[in-house]
C-alpha cells in the first residue's frame, strides 16, 4: 500500500477524535528511516485554543489510533507510531499552515538560488497558493512556491 494511502487512512480514522479533543491534524507522515518505518501524526491546538498540545493528549490519541489501526490492519510493514506536536519550529507544508502564520518569522530554503541566495529568513507578510511574500530587513521578497524546498517557523529565544 502506498504511503499516501496509509496517511489518508490514518486521517480518516482520527479526524473525528482529533476534532472532539479540540485539536487539529497538522501533518501525517509514513516514512522509512534506515531499516525502520515510522508513522508520525502531528497535532496542534485549533484556532480557538491557546497553548500547546499536552503529553496526555498525544498519549490519548496514540492509544486510540493504535486500537483503530489494529482493527483495520491497514499498514503492512512493522512501524513505530509517534504522536506529537509539530514543535515550535514546525514545518509549513499546506496552504492553511502559511495562512495561519502570516505575520510570523519564517525560514525558507529554496531548490535553487534567488538573487544569489538559497535561503531567506523574514516575516511572512503575504501568501497565496503560488507565491510567498517575505519582509526581509526593509525589503519585500516574493518567492514562488515551486522554488520552496522547505519552510519553517523560526522561534526566537
Amino acid at each position: 500500500m502506498s504511503k499516501k494511502k496509509i496517511t489518508s487512512i490514518v486521517k480518516e480514522l482520527i479526524v473525528d477524535k482529533v476534532s472532539e479533543m479540540g485539536l487539529l491534524i497538522w501533518n501525517i507522515e509514513f516514512v522509512k528511516e534506515a531499516k525502520d518505518w515510522f508513522l508520525r501524526v502531528y497535532l496542534d491546538k485549533n484556532d480557538q485554543e491557546e497553548g500547546s498540545v499536552s503529553l496526555q493528549e498525544c498519549e490519548e490519541l496514540s492509544r486510540f489510533l493504535s486500537e483503530k489501526l489494529d482493527e483495520v490492519d491497514a499498514v503492512e510493514p512493522n512501524y513505530y507510531l509517534e504522536v506529537s506536536s509539530p514543535g515550535l519550529e514546525r514545518e509549513l507544508i499546506e496552504d492553511w499552515h502559511f495562512e495561519r502564520n502570516i505575520g510570523k518569522l519564517i525560514h525558507v530554503k529554496l531548490y535553487k538560488a534567488l538573487d544569489g541566495k538559497k535561503s531567506y529568513e523574514g516575516t511572512l507578510v503575504g501568501f497565496d497558493s503560488s507565491v510567498l511574500s517575505l519582509q526581509v530587513d526593509e525589503n519585500n521578497i516574493d518567492i514562488s512556491r515551486e522554488q520552496v524546498a522547505k519552510a519553517n517557523l523560526v522561534f526566537v529565544f
